[in-house]
C-alpha cells in the first residue's frame, strides 16, 4: 500500500487506494488538542516535582507552566483518568 504525502499550507493529505483523510494541526483537531494539553500538564507537573526552582515564578510566560503544574498536582486523579482515557482512545480509535 503506497501512501502519497502532499504538504499544503502546513497541513497534510494522506492518499491511498482504500482511504482518504485529512489531518489537521492540534489547534483545529479537538482530540489532538486534548492530547497536547494533557501532555503539557503531565510534563509541567513532572518538571516541578524534580526541579522546583524552574517553576517558581507565578506570573508571565513561566506562570502559565506553573499553573499547568498546579493543575497536575491538585487534580492528579482526574489527570490520570484523562491520560488513561486518551491513551486508550489513541490506541483503539
Amino acid at each position: 500500500m503506497s501512501l502519497l504525502l502532499i504538504a499544503r499550507y502546513n497541513t497534510f493529505w494522506f492518499e491511498s487506494k482504500q482511504e482518504k483523510r485529512f489531518l489537521a494541526s492540534a489547534l483545529f483537531n479537538f482530540h489532538s488538542f486534548l492530547t497536547v494539553v494533557l501532555l503539557g500538564i503531565c510534563t509541567c507537573t513532572f518538571v516541578k516535582m524534580h526541579f522546583p526552582a524552574i517553576l517558581e515564578q507565578r506570573t508571565g510566560f513561566r506562570g502559565f507552566f506553573w499553573k499547568a503544574a498546579r493543575i497536575g498536582e491538585r487534580l492528579s486523579p482526574w489527570v490520570a483518568v484523562g491520560c488513561f482515557t486518551m491513551g486508550v482512545s489513541i490506541i483503539f480509535f
